[in-house]
């Protein structure tokens, strides 16, 4: 991990900072020098004095604390380019769904942001949580939560070195008061924002059909199909899968099977907390009960024959994010056991998580298979960021493998929520999934200082 300074205040009156000899002599700083000093979008002028104390502690005057706007005394990385020293970084997490309640901002889902920051000191770096309502464009300036001492407080910073977008779900993403900041941040100011949307599902699936390389990982699927298709489809399989093209967390997802020696046709759902099972004479009629509205949104897929415990198919989430260097990763695994009869492997609806360790000592899974599921999730993260535009950091994939080995890919996630991995025995794949996204974001401002006719156009300078 890159090298992280403490930041503390010195109280005296001139705009100077303190650097430890060892960062003056790597890049060839002279003390008694005026530079440029900046911390998100914000620069001013200061001059190098060296730290003769403490190799690991760099010291800011109090003035310049305040024209910074900096909130506390904190881990810092240093970033120096073209006369320019960067600290921080500054890094902006988006969101919505804000509450009046100081101690939760974000109601229940304040716990999830209080996890991913309490490794932060460790890391490196200023981190805040802000909605569109707590932008003062005109100021330059954000109005966000940190988290400092456990406790959430409102403090007021610059606009950040980079934006990671947790907007939490499509019909918030796509209001116009979100996208007309998402688009004013990247055009206007240059800042970096990665996980830009919500996968499209069979936008992925067209994308990833076009490479050689995992065209193998894809189930058969369609798109808005005709019952002629359906049919041929359910005829070549015996069993499909139906699913909203923008649905999550396995809602609305219907299984149709036609067993080879009965004449009807079987339709299994989930619909308030229980399995349902409806039987049909015909296909056709099928599809007309249970898809009254069409199949214009819809996408079919074939079954797959899993892996099963017992006769609980096994299906994986695993989740990858870019680190510290820009490479892809993968940061927490965890195969879900589908809860009995039902037609996924979400835990709401009756799932066990299971760690691929467990397997693997109990004997039901080889230490070949998770490297087999490691080894495509990083071949279709890089294809994904190839296929797809924006800056994309972290995806949860959910894989399956069927009997021959044969890895398979149902589904790709921008935004993967962490729930399932909030287990005891999955306590280290919790932790790296949180900090990994908090690292990128350093990996992505140093990149961003690194073309300041880019990145810093737009800083508002306070001479």
């Amino acid at each position: 991990m890159k090298q992280s300074f403490q930041l503390k205040r010195s109280f005296d009156d001139a705009s100077i900072v303190q650097l430890p000899p060892s960062f003056l002599g790597q890049r060839s700083l002279n003390t008694n020098t005026s530079i440029e000093l900046s911390f998100g979008s914000k620069t001013v002028h200061c001059q190098i004095k060296k730290n003769e104390e403490c190799e690991h502690t760099i010291f800011l005057s109090e003035n310049l604390y305040k024209e910074l706007s900096i909130p506390f005394e904190k881990p810092i990385h240093l970033f120096y380019q073209n006369g320019c020293l960067a600290i921080g970084p500054l890094i902006g997490i988006f969101t919505a769904g804000f509450t009046s309640s100081s101690q939760f901002p974000l109601g229940q889902r304040t716990l999830q942001y209080t996890k991913m920051l309490r490794t932060q000191d460790e890391i490196g770096g200023f981190y805040f949580l802000f909605g569109h309502h707590h932008i003062n464009w005109e100021n330059g300036e954000i109005n966000g939560y940190f988290l400092e001492k456990g406790s959430w407080t409102l403090m007021t910073v610059p606009f950040p070195n980079v934006i990671y977008n947790r907007i939490p779900n499509r019909r918030t993403e796509n209001l116009e008061v979100i996208q007309s900041a998402k688009v004013k941040f990247e055009t206007d100011y240059a800042i970096p924002y990665f996980n830009p949307s919500f996968f499209n599902k069979w936008e992925v699936y067209q994308k990833l059909s076009t490479v050689d390389k995992v065209q193998h990982y894809l189930p058969e699927s369609l798109n808005k199909p005709n019952y002629l298709e359906v049919q041929k489809l359910l005829k070549k399989y015996k069993h499909l899968y139906l699913k909203p093209i923008e649905g999550s967390h396995g809602e609305e997802i219907k299984q149709i099977i036609k067993l080879p020696d009965e004449p009807y046709y079987y339709c299994r759902f989930h619909e308030e907390e229980k399995l349902r099972l409806r039987r049909y004479s015909s296909l056709k009629r099928l599809l007309r009960d249970e898809f009254s509205q069409g199949l214009n949104d819809i996408i079919v897929q074939q079954g797959i024959d899993l892996l099963k415990i017992g006769k609980h198919p096994l299906d994986f989430r695993i989740h990858t994010n870019k680190n510290i260097d820009g490479q892809w990763e993968v940061s927490a695994i965890a195969a879900k056991k589908a809860g009995w009869q039902s037609v996924t492997t979400h835990i709401h609806r009756g799932g066990e998580v299971l760690s691929v360790e467990e397997l693997c000592q109990n004997g039901l899974f080889s230490k070949e298979q998770v490297r087999d599921l490691k080894r495509a999730s990083i071949i279709l993260s890089k294809e994904i960021e190839q296929q797809l535009e924006g800056c994309i950091g972290e995806i949860g994939f959910d894989l399956g493998m069927d009997e021959n080995g044969q890895v398979w890919l149902f589904e790709a996630n921008s935004k993967p929520g962490r729930l399932i991995f909030e287990q005891g025995k999955l306590k280290k794949e919790d932790i790296t999934s949180r900090e990994l996204p908090l690292e990128y974001a350093i990996y992505l401002s140093n990149k961003a200082l690194e073309t300041p006719h880019q990145f810093m156009n737009k800083l508002i300078t306070l001479a």
